[in-house]
């Protein structure tokens, strides 16, 4: 495997990434309208405000916690591949340019268009 198709399956995995960071994203979305439909029915008296409730309330904030931790994670390792990518790209086409290859690597546009 040549040092391009390193950075493609790099790339790839980058991808991979921010679908997940999506689905944690609407994951997280779901857990909101829940919460928002607990903080109503609690306001409301629907429930009382019962240790059943609360028990459900805690249950679901822990899991919202779970997520936006996961989300943080990943937000994060993309952030610093995407950075680390292209900070390699800038060198490596300077090297190949400097060697009298004017083409360089491919650039990130796969990435930044994203």
């Amino acid at each position: 495997m040549d040092l391009n198709e390193k950075l493609e399956s790099i790339r790839v995995l980058v991808l991979e990434m921010r679908k997940e960071e999506k689905s944690i994203s609407k994951k997280v979305s779901k857990i909101d309208k829940t919460l928002s439909q607990l903080y109503h029915e609690i306001e409301d008296g629907k429930y009382g405000t019962g240790y059943k409730t609360m028990v459900s309330l805690q249950a679901v904030l822990r899991e919202r916690r779970q997520l936006k931790d996961q989300h943080r994670l990943v937000q994060s390792a993309v952030h610093s591949v995407t950075t680390a990518l292209t900070k390699f790209d800038k060198i490596h086409s300077l090297i190949k340019m400097q060697n009298g290859d004017e083409k360089g690597v491919k650039p990130l546009t796969l990435i930044k268009n994203l």
